[in-house]
């Protein structure tokens, strides 16, 4: 998957003057912003979700709020269905925000896109979370396979998670001081920082309660949590001065108490991340690898093609030149296509949970005869009716970047 920073040099970046990004004057330049940090912010969260998820050689337990029907804490593959009937749901419900995305976008809406931006990011993450969950429970319920022992802390999924947000919240005061006048926080941008940063600072915090450490570890996570809440309150009382009395000695304030908070977290994070407060990850089989494999490819071709959304719609957001936002949204509607048919993927794989596509060669011919008398190899469709394979498409089973399969 190809990172965030990557792939085609954006409109901020040419020298040459095509695509000019948008001026001051320009009436819905405010709103442009708001949108292309909306969809700088949705990629960057959805490219640390894919590495977290899909990319991490560890099979655990994906524990999310959202959703209690698709945590298992036990690793038992119980509730499958409703992981599967979730995805389903949240397929259909991303397919509908991306639509709604770029028909507020050819109106020039830039202010509900925005916020079409920040659903589109939180559905495409909720349906990666499921669809991971999936992999998890359908791996660790084929034969041979042991699902993960329950961590002493919670996840590191959920902890990375809350450390992004932070450090997101603390960059963003961090250049208050620096920012035009035009560019400053609302009061309610401020309130919502806020907010935020407190709800991920509990989260931490409870991910750290009811350890079952030597009491060595307890104390210093004890103390490193104390630490990030100590620094978190001075920043967050910072913001309240700021909110109340605007100035450049207050937006200096909130940049000063940042970078504390944003480094205790990060040393927090770090000590609970240890191997000696995580249990060992799922064993699983050579069926529950090919399994889980199967599903997550199906989800990475989801959130490649949602990176790659935000991507676009980011350049769509600062580019005024006409020919050159043509060609933007284009592309935009291109990557939103290849967003439908990696979900199609997905579907197809939980729908496949344990068929013969999902399973090693040997076992899948021993499993369905599919080795003829002659020797010759056969391949298996979605339907399950064999076919011959051609010798261009012989062993070529990777996903493009559309998200179909080679045939």
């Amino acid at each position: 998957m190809a990172s965030w920073e990557g792939g085609e040099e954006t409109a901020q970046r040419r020298s040459d003057g095509e695509g000019a990004t948008p001026r001051a004057d320009d009436v819905n330049w405010a709103q442009r912003r708001d949108l292309a940090r909306a969809s700088q912010a949705c990629g960057v969260e959805m490219q640390l979700v894919a590495d977290l998820l899909l990319l991490s050689g560890e099979a655990r337990p994906v524990y999310f709020d959202d959703d209690p029907g698709c945590r298992s804490d036990t690793g038992c593959s119980s509730s499958f269905e409703r992981c599967r009937d979730a995805v389903v749901a949240r397929s259909k419900g991303l397919m509908i925000l991306l639509h709604e995305l770029q028909a507020s976008l050819n109106l020039g809406r830039f202010a509900e896109t925005a916020r079409l931006a920040t659903e589109t990011g939180s559905s495409a993450v909720a349906l990666v979370e499921c669809a991971a969950q999936a992999a998890y429970l359908v791996a660790v319920g084929a034969p041979g396979s042991r699902p993960a022992c329950p961590s002493s802390v919670a996840d590191p999924y959920r902890m990375a998670r809350s450390r992004h947000r932070i450090e997101r919240c603390c960059a963003r005061l961090s250049s208050l001081a620096s920012d035009p006048p035009e560019e400053q926080l609302t009061a309610q941008q401020l309130l919502d920082l806020s907010k935020d940063v407190h709800a991920q600072l509990l989260v931490l915090s409870e991910a750290c309660a009811g350890l079952g450490c030597d009491p060595t570890a307890r104390e210093q996570l004890k103390l490193a949590v104390h630490g990030a809440g100590a620094c978190g309150a001075a920043l967050l009382a910072c913001v309240r001065a700021l909110r109340a009395e605007p100035g450049a000695r207050s937006q200096e304030r909130c940049a000063l108490f940042a970078a504390p908070l944003e480094h205790s977290v990060r040393a927090l994070v770090a000590l609970a991340s240890e191997s000696r407060f995580r249990g060992p990850s799922a064993e699983l089989s050579a069926t529950g690898r090919a399994a889980r494999s199967g599903i997550l490819g199906g989800a990475m071709s989801v959130a490649a093609a949602c990176v790659t959304v935000a991507r676009w719609l980011r350049d769509a957001a600062v580019t005024v030149d006409p020919r050159r936002s043509a060609e933007v949204n284009d592309r935009l509607r291109e990557a939103a296509a290849a967003a439908a048919d990696g979900c199609e993927l997905l579907l197809r794989a939980l729908r496949e949970k344990g068929s013969p596509r999902l399973l090693p060669p040997e076992e899948a011919r021993r499993r369905d005869g599919e080795v003829q008398d002659d020797g010759s190899a056969v391949q298996v469709t979605c339907e399950g009716k064999p076919e011959d394979v051609d010798e261009e498409s012989e062993g070529d089973g990777h996903a493009d970047g559309r998200g179909r399969t080679g045939s």
